[in-house]
């Protein structure tokens, strides 16, 4: 099966990386092994729009209401190491507004999102620097902890002993999963520039509207200002649970070479 042009059994065949000794990596990134949560809730579109560049515009689910997702991840195997991750990221459209509700349901169906990351811990130095200085990314270091239990699963984040975040959901029932394409849109240098990253799901599960997520935002940090400034709903409008994935991240690139 074929999704995007990549053979889902053949996932990292016939793709060329290249090395950059200086910052101990490969690009693009090979992920061999990650689980992931991801919660999509509706946000302030004037707090979003506040915090995007100009080209960048918020994706709607109805006027006055945006998408900002929260996604933990755990990555067990990949080129650069094991390391853990947190992304806070709004759901963007580039150039045009484009419409309430049926962009997001664009972005939905054709498994492509687009996305604007305004701040994602990492673990790991290596993680950290590379992605810093060679494509901008809002990366800095932190705790990043998962707690295992039966039903569900949380994400503990802290920096110097402050909790800054903690993310629980369930693990409902999953199923192969989709292949997905994300345009992760960034600043650097005041250039607009991309990447993407493309996810094989091998074990997945979706939910809509889940009461089985929690949210708590601590203090004492820029990211904690953020997520209280985009005025969360309580509860996420899409849910998603991923217990074992693979995922390439490609090198950026300037807009026109999309």
């Amino acid at each position: 099966m074929k999704s995007f042009g990549i053979d889902r059994n053949l996932f990292f065949d016939g793709i060329l990386q290249r090395s950059i000794p200086e910052y101990n990596v490969k690009l693009p990134i090979f992920y061999y092994e990650g689980k992931s949560m991801t919660a999509m809730f509706t946000a302030s579109t004037r707090a979003v729009r506040e915090r995007l560049p100009k080209s960048l515009h918020p994706v709607e689910l109805f006027p006055g209401r945006s998408m900002v997702a929260v996604s933990a991840f755990e990555y067990a195997s990949c080129d650069i190491g094991p390391y853990n991750e947190v992304s806070i990221a709004a759901v963007v459209h580039h150039g045009g507004k484009g419409l309430p509700l049926i962009s997001l349901l664009s972005q939905l169906i054709l498994n492509t999102f687009k996305a604007f990351i305004f701040h994602l811990p990492v673990t790991s130095e290596t993680a950290r620097k590379g992605a810093v200085e060679l494509s901008g990314y809002p990366k800095f270091l932190a705790d990043i902890e998962f707690i295992e239990q039966d039903s569900s699963r949380t994400c503990r984040l802290s920096l110097n002993g402050q909790n800054l975040m903690t993310f629980a959901g369930r693990k409902p029932a999953v199923g192969m999963g989709p292949m997905t394409r994300t345009l992760v849109y960034n600043e650097k240098d005041g250039k607009m520039i991309y990447a993407n990253f493309y996810a094989k799901q091998d074990q997945f599960a979706q939910t809509m509207g889940s009461s089985g997520v929690q949210l708590e935002i601590g203090q004492g940090h820029a990211m904690c200002d953020t997520l209280r400034a985009l005025s969360l709903s309580s509860k996420p409008l899409v849910y998603q649970y991923s217990p074992r994935f693979q995922a390439i991240l490609f090198d950026t690139k300037n807009l026109i070479d999309i």
